[in-house]
């Protein structure tokens, strides 16, 4: 009989995507139903934690571009997937893009979920669909995979 290895901790997956360009609720809102619908599966790194996204200096100047860069980075690189957000074609997009790039770089499972389809985001993701359920199914096999169940 083969022996089946099951992985006892749950996988990290990074929820990147905007949070310059949106309203809070709109860089929280998908990350909130992802979290919802992943949580059993996935151990979830959400970069909007802890921020104060209401205050008019979020994006700007309450933070240092180090306290920023280094946290998430640390967290892309501790994780084993990203779940990108590219449903807008008019917000450039500046720290997802280096996210997406440097999990790439370390190997990680990257599935993007939105309208926003640029050269460089198909030739980096593994998958990208049209919406975040699918983006989540997508997910979902994954970790079921991974697990052996």
């Amino acid at each position: 009989m083969e022996s089946q290895v099951k992985y006892t901790s749950k996988p990290k997956l990074y929820l990147a995507g905007a949070i310059d360009y949106v309203t809070p609720e709109q860089a929280t809102g998908w990350r909130r139903i992802a979290r919802e619908k992943l949580e059993e599966y996935y151990e979830i790194l959400d970069p909007t934690e802890g921020k104060d996204l209401p205050h008019p200096e979020a994006n700007t100047a309450l933070y240092t571009p180090k306290q920023i860069v280094e946290t998430d980075l640390a967290a892309i690189e501790g994780s084993h997937a990203l779940l990108v957000e590219a449903q807008h074609s008019n917000i450039p997009y500046w720290g997802t893009a280096m996210e997406v790039r440097q999990a790439w770089c370390w190997k990680k499972l990257i599935v993007a979920w939105g309208v926003c389809k640029s050269y460089w985001l198909r030739y980096h993701a593994d998958v990208i669909t049209g919406s975040l359920d699918d983006a989540i199914a997508v997910l979902k096999a994954a970790a079921k995979l991974r697990r052996g169940y």
